[in-house]
């Protein structure tokens, strides 16, 4: 009887030490930053001299994807630029925070644009943390007296970008505890930030990926596969985000 009781206790631990183990690393994963709230601060767009721009983001600003698309754009608008870009591939919007507030060169900028949140999506990390950690950015452009541009979620292919076997059994299971199972969560992500941020008293503007590409299934021409723009995409992206920034520059500046 005594061997038998060792026995099944024995199978127990086995059982509950593997799922002690993804609860811990769950929540690990799932933890959420918190930043200083800021004051409201009054920038100032009007400026004969040259602006500097900070491109913050993942994969989809690394390498500078998308600079002199901006540049381009702005100077024909007679606004002179300098723009600097922070790009850190696959990860998600709280390492992006985490390492843009080590990064001096950037709380000396006037503007920036904060291109992410597509790993948070793919990998259904949950629209809360997804928001949380954007406004976190947002905050902190606002601390430096940096006026934010947020462009919303971008599009891209909902079906699984995990190539390991372990990867896709995480992402099942992110999908059913945080999005609801839901495979497609883009439009619930950039519902939940768009909340969240009018809900606070940051200053920001909120560029619309819709006015650029409506739907990946219709845009593929644009895309090198289903998670990146190509050549075509970053240029048609860059180009309207500094239309988007000349235009609230020139009314900023008039008003």
């Amino acid at each position: 009887m005594k061997r038998k009781h060792i026995i099944i206790t024995s199978l127990l631990l086995l059982a509950i030490i593997p799922l002690i183990s993804i609860f811990i690393y769950i929540t690990n994963d799932r933890e959420m930053v918190t930043v200083a709230q800021s004051q409201t601060e009054t920038f100032s767009f009007a400026n004969d001299n040259e602006i500097n721009i900070a491109v913050v983001g993942d994969s989809w600003v690394a390498n500078e994807k998308l600079d002199q698309y901006i540049k381009s754009e702005l100077e024909k608008s007679n606004i002179d630029s300098e723009i600097i870009s922070y790009g850190y591939p696959g990860r998600k919007t709280k390492d992006i925070y985490q390492k843009i507030t080590s990064e001096p060169a950037i709380k000396k900028v006037d503007l920036m644009v904060i291109v992410a949140g597509v790993n948070d999506s793919a990998g259904h990390i949950g629209k809360d943390f997804y928001s949380h950690h954007m406004k976190n950015i947002v905050t902190f452009a606002n601390i430096n007296s940096i006026y934010p541009f947020v462009l919303e979620l971008p599009e891209f292919s909902i079906e699984t970008n995990a190539n390991r076997f372990l990867s896709q059994v995480k992402h099942t299971i992110y999908r059913y505890l945080f999005d609801k199972g839901k495979l497609d969560n883009i439009n619930e992500y950039r519902s939940e930030l768009e909340t969240t941020l009018s809900n606070s008293d940051l200053l920001y503007s909120i560029i619309p990926f819709g006015n650029i590409i409506d739907d990946y299934s219709s845009s593929k021409d644009l895309y090198i596969d289903p998670w990146h723009l190509n050549d075509k995409g970053n240029e048609t992206l860059g180009t309207y985000i500094g239309q988007f920034i000349a235009k609230q520059l020139e009314d900023k500046a008039s008003s």
